[in-house]
């Protein structure tokens, strides 16, 4: 069983978590049916990929109702090895790397959709305040601002190692030789 300590927003508790705290700063256990092995996280929705890799996101979802969402399974998705949670708009999107590199991505629709042009070789997404990139195993960067749009390779980048993002409107990747840009 995988069990996901969390806190913050109520929305990313309220109603299946086993502790409870009322008010901000809630903290509490949420359950997910498999052992988790990683998370990702945005403004108002997590996600955790499975040992099965499978993929679970709950909190809000304010594309639709505004409601919180119980941890519910990603359908079309049992190959994930890591995922990340950006913002699209008013909402929550996702995007996970699958066992063989390419990239799928859901938000406003629950299915998720591939990413043209990240077939294969990428490692690692991050997801920022409208935008996605996505670090390939040849250390380039590759960014798209919907998941409709074609990923632009980011200027001057060949030998990037990790990738991260803030909520908001940058990127930072490490490099093989230690700096971040």
């Amino acid at each position: 069983e995988g069990r996901v300590e969390c806190w913050g927003s109520e929305c990313l508790l309220n109603g299946f978590a086993e502790t409870f705290l009322a008010g901000r700063g809630v903290s509490g256990t949420v359950t997910i049916e498999e052992e988790v092995q990683s998370l990702g996280g945005g403004s108002w929705q997590a996600c955790a990929v499975t040992s099965s890799g499978a993929v679970w996101c709950w909190g809000g979802n304010r594309t639709n109702t505004g409601a919180c969402l119980r941890p519910r399974q990603v359908e079309g998705i049992d190959d994930a090895v890591q995922v990340d949670v950006g913002q699209l708009y008013s909402a929550s999107w996702s995007c996970a790397v699958r066992s063989g590199g390419s990239v799928s991505c859901w938000g406003s629709s629950p299915n998720p959709s591939p990413i043209d042009g990240l077939d294969a070789g990428v490692e690692e997404v991050a997801g920022l305040n409208q935008s996605f990139c996505a670090r390939r195993s040849d250390g380039t960067v590759w960014c798209w601002n919907n998941p409709m749009a074609i990923p632009t390779q980011v200027a001057g980048v060949t030998d990037a190692v990790e990738l991260d993002a803030g909520n908001g409107t940058f990127a930072c990747v490490r490099t093989s030789t230690g700096q971040v840009l």
